[in-house]
């Protein structure tokens, strides 16, 4: 299951499925439509006819695993999310102190032109 540009779509990696590809903007009507898909590949891959498929789990349970394993991964990027903001602050102290620290120096003697330099410049 993945959910793509406001889709949901259901697709098998088991090449025993393949050509699985139940998609919806409503979730019920792309998660009944697997049922019916399976049916026709039965057919059409391994020559059983009228095979029937139930959802191993109701469509509720799928939706409560789906909305943990969604809050699970929004936890985790919070954290690299956090990790990734303390690198950049920590990269733009060490920038600053940098700076201050880079001295130009200043001449301690007053150079004079040479009568040549004032005719060059």
């Amino acid at each position: 299951y993945t959910f793509v540009d406001g889709a949901h779509f259901f697709t098998a990696d088991d090449p025993k499925w393949s050509g699985l590809c139940a998609a919806s903007t409503n979730l019920e009507d792309a998660w009944k439509d697997v049922s019916h898909q399976l049916s026709g590949l039965a057919e059409i891959n391994h020559g059983e006819v009228n095979a029937k498929f139930l959802p191993a789990e109701t469509l509720d349970l799928f939706k409560a695993k789906t909305v943990a394993a969604l809050e699970e991964q929004l936890e985790e990027t919070k954290k690299v999310l956090a990790q990734l903001e303390k690198e950049v602050s920590d990269s733009e102290e060490r920038a600053k102190r940098k700076a201050q620290r880079v001295r130009v120096p200043v001449p301690k003697k007053h150079i004079m032109w040479s009568h040549q330099d004032k005719i060059a410049a």
